[in-house]
C-alpha cells in the first residue's frame, strides 16, 4: 500500500525492496521524499543531470526530492531504497545528488529500515532509527569513482564520444580541438576533478561493469587499457580495498527472502 504524508502524517522513513535482471532499466522518474538508493547485490549505474555514478554494493546514491534519475542494473541486482519525510525531517539531508560509502552499521540500519517496512514517529526505536541513519549520512565519505558530468557542449560531446574507453588526455585534446593545458582546466573549472583523475574513474567504473556482468578479470584488464590483469587488480584495490574476486563474492545471508518490489514511491 502506498502512503501519502497526508494520509500518513507519522511516518518518518518509507522503504522499498527490489530486484532487477541484468540489463533491466528504470527511465528517468522523481520523488517528492528525499531518496537513498542503495544497492545490496549487483551494480547499479544511475544518471542525473549533474553526472554519472557506478554505484556497487558498500555504497549508495543521494537523491533529493523531485531530483529527475534513472538506473540500470548490471548482474542480478538486489536494492534497497529509503524515502525520508520532506516537510518535518529527523536531521539534515544531503541537498545535492552524489554517491556515499555506506559504513556497516548505516547498513544494518536500512536493512532493519526495510524490515520494518516504514519508520513511525510514535515508536521511539523508530524514530531513533531515522535520526541515526541521518546523522551517519551527514559524515558520510565520498567514493572515488563518482563521474561528475561538465556542463559545456564541447566537453559533454568529448565524454560521450569515448563510449566507455577512455582515451590519452593529450589525444582528447587533439580531439577537442584545444590545447592540452586548456582542456586541463576547463575540465577541473566543469566537474572539480582533474582530467586524468576522470579518465582513471571511468576506466575503473566501466571495469567495474563488466566485472558485473561475468566478464574476466583478464578481459577487463585489457579493454582498461592496464599492461597486465596483476596491475588491473592492484588498481581495483586500491579504489575498492579488495580484490574484484573478493568483492563480488556476496552471498545472501538470508536465502529465500528476496522478493519482488512495488513501485517505488
Amino acid at each position: 500500500m502506498r502512503h501519502s504524508t497526508a494520509d500518513e502524517p507519522f511516518f518518518l522513513v518509507r522503504t522499498l525492496r527490489t530486484w532487477a535482471e541484468d540489463g533491466d532499466r528504470i527511465a528517468p522518474h522523481a520523488h517528492p521524499w528525499p531518496q537513498l538508493i542503495v544497492p545490496m547485490r549487483g551494480v547499479m549505474t544511475i544518471w542525473t543531470t549533474v553526472g554519472t555514478w557506478v554505484v556497487p554494493p558498500g555504497s549508495a546514491v543521494c537523491a533529493p526530492a523531485r531530483i529527475a534519475h534513472a538506473w540500470r542494473g548490471t548482474g542480478r541486482l538486489e536494492m534497497h531504497a529509503l524515502y525520508f519525510r520532506p516537510d518535518e525531517p529527523v536531521g539534515p539531508l544531503p541537498q545535492r545528488t552524489g554517491v556515499i560509502a555506506i559504513s556497516s552499521l548505516l547498513r544494518e540500519l536500512i536493512v532493519r529500515s526495510v524490515e520494518i517496512g516504514m519508520l513511525d514517529a510514535r515508536i521511539p526505536t523508530h524514530h531513533a532509527i531515522a535520526t541515526l541513519v541521518t546523522e551517519l549520512l551527514s559524515e558520510r565519505d565520498t567514493p572515488a569513482f563518482a563521474l561528475p558530468k561538465p556542463h559545456s557542449p564541447e566537453l559533454l560531446r568529448l565524454i560521450e564520444s569515448l563510449n566507455g574507453v577512455p582515451d590519452s588526455p593529450a589525444r582528447l585534446a587533439v580531439a577537442a580541438g584545444m590545447s592540452l593545458r586548456t582542456l586541463q582546466r576547463r575540465f577541473r573549472d566543469e566537474t572539480g576533478i582533474s582530467l586524468g583523475r576522470w579518465l582513471r574513474q571511468s576506466r575503473m567504473s566501466d571495469g567495474l561493469l563488466a566485472l558485473a556482468a561475468g566478464q574476466s578479470v583478464a578481459a577487463v584488464a585489457r579493454r582498461a587499457g592496464y599492461s597486465s590483469p596483476s596491475a588491473f587488480v592492484a588498481a581495483f584495490r586500491g579504489v575498492f580495498g579488495t580484490t574484484p574476486g573478493q568483492f563480488f563474492d556476496v552471498s545472501d545471508p538470508r536465502p529465500g527472502r528476496m522478493r519482488k518490489g512495488s513501485v517505488p514511491p
